[in-house]
């Protein structure tokens, strides 16, 4: 007799198996053929396909741009970090020349334009460059009228060089030494004329118009005309003050020989007294200034020197030397500009304030390393208390840790 069988039921933990379709299946076997066969006989309208062709694809969100994150500048700590801080110069862009190079480039590899406008670009740029060589390797224009300006401007300095060379000669005529030799003349002929009057002579006036006169014959027979009433002792004494009169006569000649050039050697002459007065007045002003050197100290304390064996007494001393050149220097002619002037007047009014902040600091420095010492020196002991005072033993084993532990705690008892 057949026995009954019960099949095992499936399996929901997996999921159902799928059986492949085979050529000889029915049913699932030319399934994908008769899909596609039908799929050819579908035709679609001109409409449809107009609005396929205008379907918008879809637009890939753009990435999120990164946020700067503006971190702000750390205040500074004090007015003196504030004031070293440097200041920030914007930076000028440079011209990316590589890239108007690849942008030319690029144009030049362009083979089809897609309108009228490159090829204009490319014409006008063209012209632009045989403008630009044309330009470069022409040479300079000369002007018709060159030649006429040139002469016109050497006439000019030759114009310019005889009026100069006139007011030398004016300046040197209205000099203190020419009007002196002028004032002697002056004298001497006053005198000639006095010397005729006490002499009983009338002619004095006739015998001063002589002496006037050029020199030559004519000169000669008036002057001794206008004497023909002197006596022999008069006559000598006036012939004495004329050749008096004829000395002078000469130096003012020989002064008049060359008066440009004795503008010039008298402008010479008048620098070189200038400059003797210059160096006795700096002798002068150097003998003041060490004098008021000797006395600053008393009062600026920056300027006063320390012996050898103080503390940092070359680094105190070394600067004081210099800063009394400088100043010197500073106050001779021509030591400093005029912004050199501005600098040393506006640090020195500077000086006090920044003494003060100084010795301020060097205060408060003082009292923090007498506190660093402190602390230092001393750690605490096994109770937190100060360390032992120094010349007193510090313990070292564990019978002195409680030979000190039992001296403190009495009461404390030792378990064996």
């Amino acid at each position: 007799m057949a026995k009954a069988t019960i099949e095992s039921l499936p399996d929901t933990t997996k999921p159902p198996q799928v059986p492949k379709a085979s050529s000889d299946d029915p049913i699932l076997g030319n399934l994908g053929d008769r899909f596609n066969d039908a799929l050819k006989n579908v035709t679609v309208s001109d409409d449809k396909k107009q609005e396929s062709k205008h379907v918008e694809k879809p637009t890939k969100p753009e990435p999120k741009k990164e946020e700067k994150v503006e971190t702000t500048p750390e205040k500074p700590s004090s007015a003196l970090e504030a004031a070293l801080g440097e200041p920030k110069v914007p930076e000028i862009a440079k011209p990316d020349l590589a890239a108007l190079d690849k942008l030319e480039a690029d144009l030049d590899k362009i083979e089809t334009p897609k309108s009228e406008d490159w090829k204009r670009a490319r014409e006008a740029r063209k012209l632009l460059r045989d403008e630009l060589t044309k330009a470069q390797s022409a040479p300079p224009k000369v002007d018709a009228n060159l030649e006429v300006l040139t002469k016109e401007n050497v006439e000019l300095k030759e114009r310019l060089q005889k009026q100069e060379t006139n007011l030398k000669a004016i300046n040197a005529e209205y000099s203190e030494d020419f009007q002196n030799l002028l004032a002697d003349r002056e004298k001497v002929l006053g005198k000639v004329a006095s010397k005729m009057k006490y002499s009983g002579s009338d002619r004095a006036d006739e015998l001063v118009a002589a002496l006037g006169m050029p020199e030559g014959k004519l000169k000669t027979t008036a002057v001794k005309d206008a004497m023909s009433e002197l006596d022999a002792d008069d006559k000598i004494a006036v012939r004495a003050l004329i050749e008096r009169l004829d000395e002078t006569d000469e130096k003012i000649t020989e002064f008049r020989k060359d008066l440009p050039g004795q503008f010039e050697r008298l402008q010479e002459r008048k620098k070189l007294s200038a400059h003797e007065q210059a160096e006795k007045e700096s002798k002068l002003q150097e003998t003041e200034f060490r004098k008021v050197i000797e006395e600053l100290p008393k009062e600026i304390v920056r300027l006063r020197q320390l012996s050898d064996d103080a503390p940092d007494a070359k680094t105190w001393n070394d600067p004081i030397r210099p800063a009394i050149e400088s100043a010197f220097k500073a106050l001779r002619p021509n030591g400093t500009d005029f912004r050199g002037t501005v600098s040393l007047a506006i640090k020195g009014a500077l000086y006090d304030n920044v003494w003060n902040d100084y010795v301020a600091q060097n205060k408060e420095l003082r009292e923090a390393n007498a506190r660093l010492k402190e602390f230092d020196q001393g750690s605490p002991d096994f109770k937190g208390g100060k360390a032992p005072a120094k010349g007193k033993q510090k313990p070292e084993t564990a019978e002195d840790y409680e030979r000190i532990y039992h001296s403190a705690n009495p009461a404390a008892v030792t378990t064996p």
